[in-house]
């Protein structure tokens, strides 16, 4: 599905990320974890084309797309959608109005129809407040609606930035259930970016720890959570 190549990426003097290489198998969840300044946020940003690197390459698809010669607009179009940190809602819509905005790029009015129905299984408070503007949602009802925005645009890949940050430990167990539901109905290739380590891997089939643009461990969510080292560091 997508495979990072030897990724050199600087802001400026500071070296972010330092000949990144990784693999991302289709249909499958993948973790990439780490502290505060690890290259996690970056990672995403290059893939998503907001961030270009110095060298390296990203290869989207069967045809291998360097998604690093592309916009972020035209890398949309290839089915990439993300979920950025913040949730970053449009306050002033209603829930219904920007369940629809992730569809900007459908023509099939039908199918719109049905996926807003299917978000509203997965997330039935989103339903009870179809025709609230999203700026009166709680943190965590506005973070399960940008889940669902970028979902309505039907990805092969789906990009999470942080979606458990901010949310009291119910809500993420509840929100990284749905996500894992997701996963298995849609058949959905996913990229969850998390601090929370403990709650990503044990949602994940494979898990990559970056630490200061450098990648250190990797293995199935199983061998990291049993790594000694990957647990004094991260688990506690």
């Amino acid at each position: 599905m997508l495979k990072i190549e030897d990724l050199h990426i600087y802001y400026g003097g500071v070296y972010a990320l330092k000949g990144l290489t990784l693999e991302i198998p289709d249909n499958t969840i993948v973790s990439l974890l780490g502290a505060n300044g690890a290259g996690k946020s970056t990672t995403l940003r290059s893939i998503c084309g907001l961030v270009k690197p110095r060298s390296g390459r990203i290869l989207f698809g069967e045809n291998d797309i360097d998604l690093t010669k592309m916009e972020a607009s035209e890398i949309q179009k290839l089915g990439i959608a993300v979920i950025p940190e913040g949730r970053r809602v449009f306050t002033g819509l209603t829930v219904k109005e920007n369940l629809k905005m992730g569809a900007w790029n459908r023509k099939d009015p039908d199918g719109i129809a049905e996926d807003i129905e299917e978000i509203y299984r997965l997330f039935p408070v989103l339903k009870a407040r179809t025709n609230q503007k999203a700026l009166t949602l709680s943190g965590g009802e506005q973070q399960m609606l940008s889940v669902s925005r970028a979902l309505m645009s039907r990805p092969k890949l789906l990009l999470m930035d942080e979606p458990s940050l901010g949310l009291a430990p119910l809500l993420v167990a509840q929100l990284f259930k749905t996500i894992r539901e997701i996963h298995i109905t849609r058949h959905m290739t996913i990229l969850l970016i998390e601090q929370n380590m403990r709650a990503a891997i044990k949602i994940a089939d494979y898990g990559f720890v970056l630490e200061t643009g450098n990648l250190v461990y990797e293995g199935t969510a199983a061998e990291l959570a049993n790594n000694p080292k990957v647990q004094e560091a991260y688990l506690g």
